[in-house]
């Protein structure tokens, strides 16, 4: 996966990705979950300038504690605060800047940690009940199918220790005995317990979608927030780090 930031070099020019772009009918695909991932990387700036395809030179650069590690349209366009949807990096803020991001971010994430820890405990209240709906039924249905079992199994011992002239026999005899009454008592278990597991995640899988229905929306402003107001900040210049002014 690529990192923020990356661009494309291909005779003479410089191709990169804007917040703009991402307004464009091209740039709306690039959005789309399986893409979104890696919004930042070479493979999505293809995608919007399919003229590329094959060509130019894929570079990147991590390093923002200075402008000259960057070609000039990108550090422009990121002082322009055109940028602000790919990606943040604090080293483009002084102390001051970092301390106000600083509580912004902790407000947010105490914002989202509270609406994830609301829709959580109503899942696992619904999967509690979920489960132990599933046991009441499982547990009675494994010890059905161990009292069948077990003395299948001590039947076969009890037949198979002794034996020693005629072990092969009879063993083979007590095991074969032993597996069908086994098998027959498992089936009977399994088919007990599918209906169970099937109940089980009937209400359970609602109850998580319902939660990640509640979840993902909040981690997304979460992220949303932190963005926004790392680069709200970044553009009042007494914030940047002096070598960004």
């Amino acid at each position: 996966m690529c990192e923020f930031m990356s661009w494309i070099s291909y005779e003479n020019k410089i191709y990169f990705l804007q917040n703009a772009d991402l307004e464009t009918k091209e740039g709306k695909k690039l959005l789309m979950p399986e893409i979104l991932a890696d919004l930042c990387g070479h493979e999505a700036i293809r995608t919007f300038y399919p003229e590329l395809k094959n060509k130019g030179t894929n570079e990147e650069s991590t390093n923002f504690s200075t402008p000259d590690s960057f070609p000039p349209e990108i550090v422009d366009a990121l002082k322009k605060g055109k940028l602000s949807r790919f990606g943040t990096d604090l080293v483009l803020l002084n102390n001051d800047g970092r301390e106000t991001y600083g509580r912004v971010e902790r407000q947010a994430k105490e914002a989202y940690e509270r609406v994830e820890r609301q829709a959580k405990e109503a899942y696992e209240r619904v999967e509690r009940q979920a489960e132990k709906a599933y046991k009441k039924i499982q547990q009675p249905a494994w010890k059905t199918y161990e009292k069948i079992r077990q003395p299948a199994w001590e039947n076969y011992k009890k037949i198979q220790q002794p034996a020693e002239k005629a072990y092969k026999k009879i063993e083979r005899q007590a095991w074969e005995n032993y597996k069908k009454i086994q098998q027959q008592a498992e089936k009977a278990y399994k088919k007990i317990e599918r209906q169970a597991w099937k109940a089980y995640k009937k209400i359970e899988q609602p109850a998580w979608e319902t939660y990640k229905k509640i979840q993902q929306p909040a981690e997304e402003a979460y992220e949303k927030i932190k963005q926004q107001a790392f680069w709200r900040i970044f553009k009042n210049k007494k914030y940047r780090n002096e070598k960004w002014l």
